[in-house]
């Protein structure tokens, strides 16, 4: 959590620094989103219970900088639903009741991660062998159609396939779910959301979609969904860049690409590492006293 939270305000604090203030945003107003609405909605991405885990101050900024709200995992199924047809809403009632209470939408991340990691095993196990085709297909529309309609109303955006395109050759990345359905669990993810909230945007999630090899994939998706008339409004793009080497060129072909079919773009995720993520983990993190020095975020606690 602090590790996290550390890492956040540094990168508030430096696109902040890199973006052009729009009109409206003063001093004396410092609230980005209210700046910034009509152009876009600005989210940020929470873990632990709202509002305990947080500090005064914490609870502060995340009220009045940004007008959207995702969860890094109280929305996931192995957290809602870890055991067969018993939902655990708790958690997840109060970070949507939060949002509510303070005006600010919710994104719901996510109902189907395509990896077999963070999935409760139960879902992919049928008494010591792999579930029929028929059975996952099953699975998968309780749990979507019992979360996205228990949140009917309140959650108008839906993460709901995350991460299935492979690095590889390969199309699909290799799961239980592509082995046991095939490709079309995608489209049956969607379309069992749509069913359940028909108002509600669903986006498909995935990182790397700016990589030659991610952006051909990218379009075979896109065809695939306009091909089958799948429910799909937005592809969410991760950002996972370093701070001298944002590939600006290959973003806009991928935006170009996205609205060239007619959906929408969100940027899911976006951390810009100062130090390389792979120096970071090696080192055990040894950088983050440092780091801190340069988090002038005002209001925002600076200590690790």
């Amino acid at each position: 959590m602090k590790i996290d939270r550390s890492i956040t305000a540094f990168l508030i604090y430096i696109v902040g620094c890199i973006i052009t203030p729009p009109v409206g945003y003063s001093q004396a107003n410092r609230s980005l989103c209210a700046a910034y609405k009509g152009r876009f909605d600005l989210a940020v991405a929470l873990d632990g219970r709202l509002p305990d885990d947080y500090s005064a101050k914490e609870l502060d900024l995340i009220r009045t900088q940004f007008s959207v709200l995702t969860h890094a995992n109280c929305m996931k199924m192995y957290h809602i639903q870890r055991r067969e047809d018993v939902f655990d809403f708790e958690q997840a009632d109060a970070f949507v009741a939060f949002a509510a209470a303070n005006k600010q939408k919710v994104l719901g991340h996510c109902l189907i991660w395509a990896k077999d990691v963070r999935t409760p095993a139960w879902f992919f196990e049928n008494r010591g062998n792999p579930p029929t085709r028929e059975l996952l297909l099953e699975r998968m529309r309780t749990h979507i159609e019992t979360v996205v309609t228990h949140y009917r109303g309140k959650v108008p955006y839906w993460d709901v396939v995350n991460e299935a395109l492979a690095d590889d050759e390969n199309f699909i990345r290799p799961s239980t779910y592509l082995s046991v359905i095939g490709d079309d669990f995608i489209a049956n993810a969607f379309e069992n959301a749509h069913a359940a909230d028909p108002n509600a945007m669903l986006i498909y999630n995935d990182y790397n979609l700016f990589f030659t090899n991610k952006q051909k994939k990218l379009e075979q998706l896109l065809r695939y969904f306009k091909d089958r008339e799948v429910p799909a409004h937005a592809i969410g793009i991760q950002g996972h860049f370093e701070l001298d080497k944002i590939p600006y060129e290959d973003l806009e072909a991928t935006i170009n690409l996205i609205k060239s079919y007619g959906l929408k773009m969100v940027v899911s995720e976006l951390d810009i590492d100062v130090v390389l993520r792979s120096k970071w983990w090696a080192e055990n993190g040894k950088y983050r006293e440092e780091l801190a020095k340069y988090m002038i975020l005002p209001g925002f606690e600076t200590s690790v």
